[in-house]
């Protein structure tokens, strides 16, 4: 079943090869299978595709796609390069000068475009073509790593310099903790350098397990296209890290914590250029000793060079002490072919914090009869009372301390924050500043309500406030990781304990609705070591909460859960709706495939 998303541009469109490349003779459905995709891809359309199980769907896919895709690359190479040496301009024989120069203009637009897009392409091939030749020199690794530490260490006397001139302004101590000064919008520096956008075509394939993923690589591997096509595979922190102390936390929340906490241990190092000029983080400066920038390279150029699955690539950085997670990353812009779990894809927020950019791209989404709920489930957040009012108590006290050191700008921001988490703890029946677990209303019965969005940003008094600026300033600042910083200084021992994981999305909404038994979380002094706990990092799911209320949501509603108590209250934000987030992947991508055993009832794609 195919849908037109846009007209067909005025070259001759590709026509499917008479066979397909195969690694065995192809059945007629297999046949079929890559010849309806190919024409799917040609004409960027929306292609849904029902494949019952020992068909050879993998492989259909794998190789009707690239197909399709080396075909493409090659056309418009020649395309490209045929309009940049084309210098005539059809004048017409009339003597409308006007007209004449208007098409001249546009023609010659057309050749720059062209030229430009020709030197991306060259520039990209000229990358790979060095990665070959210093993977031909092996030996040059150890010369460019005592390189490496010594930039490192160079920029670390560049950035002590730096802090001895802060300490002198702003007073000492908590540097790591303080946020720094934030510039908004209309105050950020015109002259601030900004990243090229990456519109090179690329194929985006998920699934939704990594071991799902892992098999789909060993097709690639085995289809006759193993050496023509450059592929990386993307996965979690827990799934790649390679860093034992890291990796043994006890859960995923945790160990995202933890690397981003080395990252900011050693990010004040690489926080200057050659020029003594603040510059944004980089992915390979880190303190995490496995995540240093040579190694991270050199394990990078072994994704692009050969095709690896995950398991190939944390067996690789075990063996490099490299990071498998900054590595394949880093090897996106370079990869034709990049292989990543669900839930990486189709939320738009890791979409962007990972650099996936789907612009021009094809996204092929394999067992996808549960597509539907699994974009309800990501988009659906929840935040408990207990986190809610852990969240007000420590950032009030980052206020407080700080206060004569922190500047404007973030204090307001810190007050719009206080605000927010003080409406949503009173909607819950509680009070701001009160240990969540102290009974508030005697009388109160434990009750459900569902409510518009509208009528709570209404209630809670928030629906004038710029939320889109205020995620932007959590999200540049890192307040929350800079609170957890605090928390962990200056509170030590208070944690919050979870009976178990909560989860989200409408199934599990309907589920324990009614349910009598519910546990809720309270707020605890630990006397255990807390070294391997997960960060109690509240304000993160204030953050996401109103990310998801910022966003188009379309379809959806807010339950509320209130109590005797602040810590049995909840605030649930249910995505019933999920056409708004799957829009606009699809708006975005020159074409979407979606694949599965069962694809019924197909009215839901």
């Amino acid at each position: 079943h195919f849908y037109k998303r846009h007209q067909m541009a005025s070259v001759p469109p590709l026509q499917p090869p008479d066979s397909f490349k195969f690694p065995f003779p192809p059945y007629d459905i297999q046949e079929q299978f890559m010849r309806e995709l190919f024409q799917v891809l040609e004409g960027g359309k929306l292609g849904i595709f029902e494949s019952p199980t020992g068909t050879g769907k993998s492989l259909s896919l794998i190789c009707g796609a690239l197909t399709w895709f080396l075909e493409s690359e090659k056309q418009k190479r020649i395309n490209l390069e045929k309009l940049v040496n084309d210098k005539s301009v059809d004048d017409d024989d009339d003597d409308d000068w006007f007209a004449n120069a208007g098409k001249k203009q546009e023609h010659n637009q057309k050749r720059l475009e062209a030229k430009e897009e020709l030197e991306r392409i060259k520039s990209k091939e000229e990358k790979l073509s060095k990665i070959k030749a210093r993977r031909s020199q092996l030996k040059q690794t150890d010369i460019e790593q005592n390189k490496d530490e010594f930039n490192e260490l160079f920029k670390e006397v560049k950035w002590m310099q730096k802090a001895v001139q802060r300490e002198m302004s702003q007073g000492s101590g908590d540097e790591d903790i303080l946020v720094e000064e934030y510039f908004s919008d209309e105050e950020a520096d015109d002259d601030f350098e900004v990243d090229e956008e990456d519109t090179s075509r690329r194929i985006f394939f998920c699934s939704r397990t990594h071991s799902q993923l892992s098999q789909f690589v060993r097709e690639v591997k085995k289809s006759p296209f193993g050496s023509d096509v450059s592929l990386v595979s993307l996965a979690s922190r827990a799934v790649m890290c390679v860093n034992p102390s890291v990796k043994k936390l006890p859960s995923q929340a945790a160990i995202n914590e933890k690397c981003l906490e080395l990252g900011r241990k050693k990010s004040k190092a690489t926080a200057l250029d050659d020029d003594s000029n603040p510059t944004k983080k980089s992915k390979s400066g880190c303190g995490c000793p496995y995540n240093k920038s040579t190694g991270t390279a050199v394990l990078r150029d072994q994704a692009v060079l050969a095709i690896h699955d995950i398991e190939d690539l944390v067996l690789a950085g075990r063996k490099t002490h490299s990071c498998p997670y900054y590595a394949s990353r880093s090897a996106i812009p370079l990869a034709q072919l990049v292989v990543l779990p669900y839930n990486t894809l189709l939320h738009a927020g890791t979409r962007k914090a990972v650099g996936l950019n789907l612009k021009n791209s094809i996204v092929i989404i394999d067992e996808a009869h549960n597509l539907v709920d699994t974009i309800t489930n990501i988009h659906s957040v929840n935040i408990s009372g207990s986190q809610l009012g852990l969240a007000f108590s420590q950032l009030t006290q980052y206020r407080e301390r700080y206060s004569t050191r922190l500047k404007a700008k973030n204090i307001l921001y810190i007050k719009q924050l206080l605000f927010i988490l003080s409406s949503f703890i009173k909607m819950l029946g509680g009070a701001p500043g009160k240990d969540p677990t102290e009974i508030t209303n005697q009388c109160a019965k434990e009750e459900t309500n569902l409510i518009e969005v509208a009528d709570f940003l209404s209630e809670s008094q928030i629906y004038n406030l710029d939320l889109f600026r205020l995620i932007k300033y959590c999200n540049v600042s890192q307040i929350c990781h800079k609170l957890n910083g605090f928390v962990e200084k200056y509170q030590p021992s208070a944690s919050v304990t979870n009976s178990k994981p909560v989860k989200t999305g409408v199934g599990s909404f309907l589920s324990t609705i009614n349910k009598a038994d519910k546990k809720e979380e309270v707020v605890t002094a630990n006397s255990e070591n807390n070294e391997n706990r997960p960060p109690a990092n509240s304000l993160q799911s204030l953050v996401e909460l109103l990310s998801s209320l910022s966003m188009k949501h379309g379809e959806a509603r807010m339950v509320l859960t209130k109590g005797p108590k602040l810590a049995a209250g909840r605030i649930r934000f249910l995505l019933l709706d999920p056409a708004n987030q799957f829009q606009q992947i699809v708006r975005e991508a020159h074409s979407v495939v979606v694949a599965g055993g069962t694809m019924r009832p197909i009215s839901e794609f």
